[in-house]
């Protein structure tokens, strides 16, 4: 005996509900930068809104090399956050240190600012902060790395970190560039890469998600040639741990009977199909 239509209609659409995976991917949240031209030994940013628990702070900050001064602290004013520094500082042959921190699984807090605290009193000094979510409570740190490019050109994405390989898919990647020769440029994130945040014409901080797991690097570009610094850091995804993939559809007998009852009791209130 053939099928009513609505039965037939009614499988397709459970066994389709089933075949797709159910996740939040990772995601830009906010983004800010400022600088401070003076000697002192902090640099501050603030966030425009409230931060949310579970998620991840990623930083890029950078100093005038002159001296010894190193990173002592970063904090934040409103919920919490636990930071570790990225490696050691980048010091480029022109005038300016770089580096990267971050946090995971923040307390969220109301329009936080984050402050970096310096071994000493420098000059010239910028901060990009970034909040993002979806991505794994620790271990979420997957690649870095950093050049310095001492004449780039101005042609588009002539401004790039090395490349690195990222492991699973669906990462977020952070990119931070410096402009290490003074003056007026203008800088602009790179192909594919979507604005977080520009100060001046010193720092630009960059964001976008790699559907696929492979090379990528950060780009940018700037209108006048001069030295730069590009930093890349990627971020697996809380996703890319728990990706449930696909699972078997069970319809009772009475689903057949009545789909339209079947529906309403165990599919509609929770877009999940229950036995």
């Amino acid at each position: 005996m053939r099928k009513p239509l609505a039965q037939i209609a009614f499988i397709t659409i459970v066994c389709a509900i089933a075949a797709i995976p159910v996740f939040a991917a990772a995601a830009f949240v906010q983004a800010n930068t400022s600088e401070a031209a003076g000697t002192q030994n902090t640099i501050a940013a603030t966030f425009g809104s409230n931060t949310t628990s579970g998620n991840a702070i990623v930083a890029c900050v950078s100093w005038d090399n002159a001296g010894s001064e190193t990173i002592s602290s970063i904090a934040i004013s409103s919920g919490s956050a636990s930071f570790t520094n990225i490696g050691t500082k980048f010091a480029d042959f022109n005038q300016q240190n770089g580096q990267m921190a971050y946090a995971l699984n923040i307390t969220g807090g109301t329009t936080p600012t984050i402050t970096v605290t310096f071994t000493d009193s420098q000059c010239c000094h910028q901060l990009g902060i970034m909040e993002i979510s979806g991505l794994l409570t620790s271990g979420a740190l997957d690649q870095t790395n950093r050049q310095e490019q001492a004449s780039p050109g101005t042609g588009t994405d002539a401004v790039t970190s090395p490349s690195v390989t990222t492991t699973t898919n669906g990462q977020f990647i952070f990119g931070c560039m410096i402009n290490s020769a003074g003056g007026t440029p203008t800088l602009t994130q790179g192909t594919n890469y979507s604005l977080g945040s520009t100060v001046g014409n010193d720092m630009l901080i960059e964001y976008r998600t790699q559907a696929s797991a492979g090379s990528i690097a950060a780009t940018f570009t700037r209108s006048v040639n001069g030295r730069s610094q590009a930093h890349i850091s990627t971020w697996i995804a809380a996703a890319a741990a728990s990706d449930p993939g696909f699972s078997p559809v069970f319809i009772s007998q009475a689903a057949f009977a009545n789909p339209h009852n079947y529906w309403k009791r165990n599919i509609s209130p929770h877009g999940l199909v229950t036995q």
